[in-house]
């Protein structure tokens, strides 16, 4: 029984687990701006549309740590030059762009390095389908105050998020990362 996107199918004899907070996780928040910390990002490809050409996209999930209950967002970043702005806020909310960069200095994406970055977003909704869902209207850039901006160590074990980001990204080579206080 192979479990996709689909879910899995269950026998009627079944034992069945019951995941953490019913799947609450996916219930939307109320709209504001959150601390988030990036939980995983995956390879995706867009088939294009009437407003952009297919190509790569990022798939992106963020949990919202100050949000009144669990909460998981999920955020696709198309490789295309319409959009690469937001790409370019995203790695200045999670400090690797420096806050203030100009638009025209080169960025070099480095998707794995932001598991386990912290930063702080705008999150709204949006409905489709007839159900609600939580989406970041923006990526927020670290206080003045706190420049240089380097969000704080992952809060899980390197050695399986280093297991993570290259059972996604093949060949990565995965350096330590500073712990608190280190910067």
């Amino acid at each position: 029984m192979a479990e996709d996107n689909l879910g899995q199918t269950l026998d009627w004899d079944a034992t069945i687990v019951d995941f953490e907070d019913g799947g609450g996780d996916f219930d939307p928040v109320k709209p504001g701006e959150y601390e988030f910390e990036v939980e995983g990002v995956e390879r995706g490809q867009y088939n294009g549309g009437p407003k952009m050409g297919p190509c790569p996209m990022a798939k992106v999930r963020v949990r919202l740590l100050d949000a009144e209950r669990k909460a998981v967002v999920f955020t696709n970043f198309y490789m295309n030059s319409k959009v690469a702005w937001r790409i370019s806020d995203f790695f200045k909310s999670v400090g690797m762009r420096e806050r203030d960069a100009d638009s025209h200095v080169p960025l070099k994406c480095d998707w794995p390095g932001t598991i386990g970055r912290h930063g702080r977003c705008k999150v709204t909704t949006r409905t489709y389908n007839g159900k609600i869902y939580n989406e970041v209207e923006r990526w927020l850039k670290p206080p003045v105050d706190d420049a240089p901006f380097v969000g704080p160590a992952p809060s899980y074990d390197m050695q399986v998020a280093a297991a993570k980001v290259q059972a996604v990204f093949p060949g990565t080579k995965v350096t330590s990362v500073p712990k608190a206080g280190e910067f």
